[in-house]
């Protein structure tokens, strides 16, 4: 690629790189893995510590999947929107099968 190349202007649209876009149905998964873990922590933090522990019991499950994120931004790769969205739907996955492991094991405890 010559200096030339960098700096010509595209002859089309189809010559144009756009960034990929998330689509929406990993927008939609993202929230959905996220809305049953934000409700269990908050059920079961503000048993123990009302309202305020509930409320910080959901930011402290949403800030370690933004800190994944994050660390997954040092890679070229991931710098787009579809890479965070889809990065973040797995780490509240990995988050809400943790809640559920720990009901489970609750249960099995009670029994």
């Amino acid at each position: 690629m010559s200096a030339e190349d960098i700096y010509r202007t595209p002859e089309s649209v189809e010559e144009v790189e756009l960034p990929a876009k998330s689509s929406l149905l990993i927008k939609v998964m993202a929230i959905l893995f996220s809305i049953p873990t934000a409700s269990i922590i908050f059920i079961k933090q503000s048993s123990i510590l009302g309202v305020a522990g509930g409320i910080g019991g959901i930011i402290g499950s949403v800030i370690p999947a933004l800190i994944v994120v994050l660390l997954f931004q040092i890679g070229k790769g991931f710098r787009n929107s579809h890479s965070r969205w889809k990065i973040f739907m797995w780490s509240q996955f990995v988050v809400l099968l943790g809640q559920i492991s720990a009901i489970l094991q609750t249960i099995g405890a009670n029994a």
